[in-house]
């Protein structure tokens, strides 16, 4: 159970470069095979179409907001004392739960139910069955799982290396996290993506 929720004490530096960095290759994959986008650092949706390059595209904005954002805010509250081979690496390996996500639409099931329930004509006729709903339920409880321990992971990352406990760090890593989220956002709409 260790090596799901505090990897940081198995691997560090660019071992856990290698094994995050391969993580989200995988995540990449999944999402362009399995019509998905994560389109924001918290961010995973389902579309009709999807490019290999665009997968690409949101991985590397991504990967990299997250580089800037969280590695700059702890070399600034830590004054540089960590090696950045160390940072980069577990800011990615905490990333790692995201390839789950694009796994959730295996068989293509919820892409294809999500125009159905989202079209405003005929709303009332378009209502989900009872096993619809189950389902839909089930998904959001899973994604909203792998969600949280991914942020649990950026949690423990983060405080490890800034060496602070305090309740001003930890609303700080909050406002980091909803910077980071509009900075992804906001470059993916810039770019038109």
């Amino acid at each position: 159970m260790s090596y799901l929720f505090q990897p940081h004490r198995f691997v560090d530096g660019w071992k856990a470069f290698g094994i995050g960095l391969g993580f989200q290759v995988l995540a990449t994959l999944f999402a362009f095979l399995l019509s998905g986008r994560f389109d924001g650092i918290l961010d995973f949706h389902f579309f009709d179409e999807s490019s290999l390059r665009q997968a690409v595209t949101d991985q590397l904005i991504n990967i990299a907001v997250l580089w800037l954002v969280f590695g700059g805010s702890i070399a600034i509250i830590s004054r540089g004392r960590n090696r950045w081979s160390d940072v980069l690496g577990l800011l990615l390996l905490a990333r790692a739960p995201v390839m789950l996500l694009p796994l959730l639409n295996l068989g293509d099931y919820f892409r294809q139910l999500s125009p159905r329930l989202l079209t405003e004509e005929n709303a009332l006729s378009n209502l989900p069955t009872p096993s619809e709903s189950f389902l839909l339920l089930l998904f959001s409880l899973v994604a909203l799982a792998i969600l949280a321990w991914w942020l649990v992971l950026l949690f423990r990352v983060y405080r490890l290396f800034i060496h602070k406990t305090s309740v001003s760090y930890t609303l700080l890593f909050i406002v980091l996290v909803v910077f980071a989220e509009y900075i992804s956002k906001s470059l993916l709409l810039l770019l038109q993506l």
